[in-house]
């Protein structure tokens, strides 16, 4: 982290975006905090189909969100019908809905992923920053 955050001091117009796709949606909060810690700012957050539970995305994502040390994040879905057709193929077996399906079932308890999916993320992301004197750009 030393070594970033010397970039950025020498290259103070640089903007530094952050990706992460699946699994990295649950590995990259703690480079976000220790960016914001060591002072690095961070220009953005995109997440690609991210595998992070809700309850994990409330205590890492959102509290960055609700105070403004990180103002701009992003989130890349597919539709429920897409994540439906999609498959994942190992050999001769295979599983006839995208991974988010197989890994939500096998990780989080209660429900299925489409009565979790009836409101869009978005949703639940306003009604967070709301209270906390933040909303979300216009969709």
């Amino acid at each position: 982290m030393s070594r970033l955050r010397e970039f950025a001091k020498r290259n103070p117009n640089c903007k530094i975006h952050l990706v992460g796709h699946s699994d990295g949606s649950i590995v990259l909060p703690a480079a976000i905090d220790n960016m914001i810690n060591s002072g690095v700012g961070i220009s953005s957050v995109h997440l690609l189909a991210p595998a992070i539970t809700v309850a994990q995305f409330s205590v890492t994502y959102l509290p960055h969100l609700a105070s403004q040390k990180l103002s701009k994040l992003y989130i890349y879905n597919l539709s429920d019908e897409l994540e439906q057709k999609d498959a994942v193929t190992a050999g001769i077996l295979k599983y006839h809905k995208s991974p988010l399906y197989l890994v939500s079932r096998a990780l989080e308890w209660g429900g299925s992923l489409s009565a979790k999916r009836k409101l869009p993320y978005w949703v639940c992301l306003d009604s967070f920053l709301s209270r906390h004197g933040r909303e979300l750009p216009n969709r």
